[in-house]
């Protein structure tokens, strides 16, 4: 968690990563700007009310949310599905890490802005990236942006499905539906990582969010995955459950449906050499 007296300078630094002035982050949380710059310069304290708001118009995703409610001395919004007495009922990150790196499929662990924060050999030799060394600026690790690369794109066969999974997460999102019109400052850099990509897949995305219903959102449920890999058509089921729902982490299962995905999958993990997010 973040210590007291560094929340202001998670706050800011939440900002500057959306290319956001002081201003802009005033105008949108209906407070005065020289309330920002007190608040990032830890001068003032903010009400916790006034932290909400503005938190709401920065959407930060929760584990960061949480650090800076706690940081600044107030409680988090974020609740625990499992009963109180059991403490570890959630995954913490490490321990996510841990159970991927034993999970036979690819998998991974998404935030709710679908940020990979872990991810199991499996599913990088199936990328075949290198999280440790690649994808490690803002939004490059973010599955909507990297839907435009064409490194990751031109291998998806059903990419219409699966950006369309992204598209109802971010129009059903629980801080609020996103909208092309009027995003978000997270969404709308978000995007602009996405229009940063290949431009033949900008057109494509406008046709599948007019498209789109937002998702309801459920602490399980799945999307199909149709995967290049070399001269082989792979089939996954991904399965959505939750890892740690206060800070909004979710595991994305690739079960293999099929003996072709199986048989592939299994030379995968007999070549693996260890290579988590964690190492």
């Amino acid at each position: 968690m973040t210590e007291n007296g560094k929340w202001s300078d998670e706050l800011r630094a939440t900002r500057k990563a959306l290319h956001l002035s002081q201003s802009d982050l005033a105008r949108l949380a209906g407070v005065s700007p020289e309330s920002v710059r007190a608040y990032e310069s830890g001068r003032r304290k903010p009400s916790r009310e006034s932290l909400v708001t503005i938190l709401d118009a920065l959407k930060p995703e929760r584990r960061s949310r949480d650090e800076i409610l706690v940081g600044a001395g107030y409680a988090p919004d974020g609740f625990s599905l499992g009963p109180n007495r059991y403490f570890d009922y959630m995954f913490t990150l490490d321990q996510a890490q841990d159970h991927l790196d034993g999970t036979p499929w690819p998998a991974f662990v998404l935030d709710d802005g679908l940020e990979i924060v872990a991810a199991n050999q499996q599913i990088q030799d199936l990328w075949t990236v290198d999280l440790r060394r690649e994808f490690v600026g803002p939004f490059q690790r973010n599955m909507l942006a990297m839907a435009s690369n064409p490194r990751f794109a031109e291998r998806v066969l059903n990419w219409d499905d699966m950006v369309a999974v992204a598209i109802a997460v971010f129009k059903g999102h629980h801080l609020g539906p996103e909208a092309l019109s009027a995003p978000s400052p997270f969404f709308d850099q978000l995007l602009r990582s996405f229009a940063g990509g290949d431009p033949r897949y900008v057109a494509r995305f406008l046709d599948v969010w007019q498209k789109t219903p937002p998702r309801t959102p459920k602490v399980r449920w799945w999307y199909p995955v149709v995967w290049r890999a070399d001269d082989e058509v792979l089939r996954f089921r991904g399965l959505v459950t939750t890892c740690d729902e206060q800070h909004g982490l979710a595991f994305n299962d690739w079960i293999p449906i099929d003996s072709t995905t199986l048989g592939y999958i299994e030379r995968l993990g007999a070549g693996a050499d260890t290579n988590s997010l964690s190492s």
